[in-house]
């Protein structure tokens, strides 16, 4: 019997394409870099999962978030990406 085996590689880019002021970066304390933090909506719109998913991997540590006024999360695009 002959085995064949296929290895693919990706890598995946996130681009934000919407203008962002310079008052929308926020500190990402775990990856040490001023970004421009998404909300739960456009971060459940890019990974195409439901908001309560989008919280599920915030209390587990998969995703980063910096807290906002008013209890609003902003969410980190480069643990998207992870």
């Amino acid at each position: 019997r002959k085995r064949t085996e296929i290895i693919i590689e990706t890598e995946r880019i996130l681009f934000i394409s919407h203008r962002r002021s310079a008052d929308s970066l926020f500190w990402c304390q775990r990856c040490g870099q001023l970004l421009p933090m998404l909300s739960a909506e456009e971060a459940a719109a890019v990974l195409r999962i439901s908001i309560e998913e989008v919280f599920r991997k915030l209390e587990d540590g998969q995703l980063h978030s910096v807290g906002m006024p008013g209890g609003r999360l902003r969410i980190c695009p480069n643990s998207l990406l992870k």
